[in-house]
């Protein structure tokens, strides 16, 4: 599951949720002023639920409303205790909150915006997953 972000003018002004698997994608939030879309992190939530019968789970972002225990944070918690590797995208300053929250034991870091952005590394990312455990 991934949040892409829409620009307006150069300006990030909504997050959508997107299913990696099946490309079906509704609006999230408007971020100024800060609006959660009604049925947007249901929606994400039951995205991130059904993937744990996968053997790699994606999510983007464990941002700071996650860090808020909002979110997608209980159904991430959830998933974490099934999937057999999750690969959650994390701001660089939540690093540490998200690792202990979400029980990482292992992790590795790939910066985002070194790999061509979320889709690419998203693709990447599984490919390396499939070749080696972390």
């Amino acid at each position: 599951m991934i949040s892409p972000a829409r620009f307006v003018g150069g300006e990030k002004t909504r997050y959508f949720v997107r299913s990696v698997r099946t490309g079906r994608e509704k609006k999230l939030l408007d971020i100024s002023p800060l609006r959660q879309e009604k049925g947007g992190f249901a929606f994400a939530n039951r995205v991130i639920s059904r993937a744990a019968e996968y053997p790699v789970v994606v999510v983007d972002e464990f941002g700071p409303i996650e860090n808020s225990g909002s979110g997608f944070f209980r159904c991430l918690v959830s998933v974490s205790r099934k999937a057999e590797s999750l690969v959650v995208t994390v701001r660089p300053e939540l690093l540490s909150a998200a690792a202990e929250k979400l029980g990482a034991k292992k992790f590795r870091v790939i910066k985002i915006s070194e790999n061509g952005g979320i889709e690419k590394l998203v693709s990447r990312t599984v490919k390396w997953l499939s070749k080696s455990k972390i």
